[in-house]
């Protein structure tokens, strides 16, 4: 009884990876591994169904059966990719979850209302000349803040801000206790 069992499940499967897409297995090869390994007749028998001696028979089917073995180790060795993959991927979201709590933890972390103050204040409110608030404007650098995480080389880029407006930014920084890419 079990050993039918054994037999139905070895058909089963050798039927379904007969299904499958074997692009370099030919009919023949297709014909002779179902007759043979499935509906467990002989070389012999199949001599008049496929018009092949039984030695040329013998020959198709083992080499079907190669590629059939290539076919099958070629799978498990992508399983085993995907597997690895899966444990990468499985660390890299590991990785991602203690970078965003670390993020989180410095959000949180308690800043000075004073200097929170300074940083967040627009800067059309703080004291600049009227042309370097025009610049600011154009910009888009709306706060201290944003200010602040510019480098005075990107500034320099910027038309019309020279070392004149980085000498009265800087002076502006000075006066109020903030510098060039402070962390807050």
């Amino acid at each position: 009884m079990q050993n039918k069992q054994a037999e139905e499940a070895v058909s089963s499967l050798i039927h379904s990876l007969l299904k499958g897409d074997i692009t370099r297995l030919v009919s023949i090869h297709h014909q002779l591994l179902t007759e043979v390994l499935c509906n467990g007749k002989t070389f012999v028998e199949l001599k008049d169904v496929v018009n092949l001696n039984t030695a040329r028979q013998k020959t198709i089917f083992e080499n079907a059966v190669r590629i059939l073995d290539n076919q099958i180790q070629n799978t498990n060795e992508k399983l085993a990719s995907y597997d690895k993959m899966e444990k990468e991927l499985i660390e890299l979201r590991h990785w991602k979850q203690l970078l965003e709590a670390n993020i989180e933890k410095k959000v949180e972390k308690n800043i000075d209302p004073e200097l929170m103050k300074k940083i967040s204040q627009s800067l059309q409110q703080a004291e600049f000349s009227t042309r370097l608030k025009q610049i600011f404007a154009n910009e888009k650098i709306k706060t201290i803040a944003d200010l602040i995480n510019y480098s005075r080389y990107e500034l320099l880029k910027i038309r019309n801000c020279g070392k004149g407006s980085i000498t009265e930014i800087e002076n502006y920084f000075e006066k109020n206790g903030l510098w060039w890419d402070m962390e807050f």
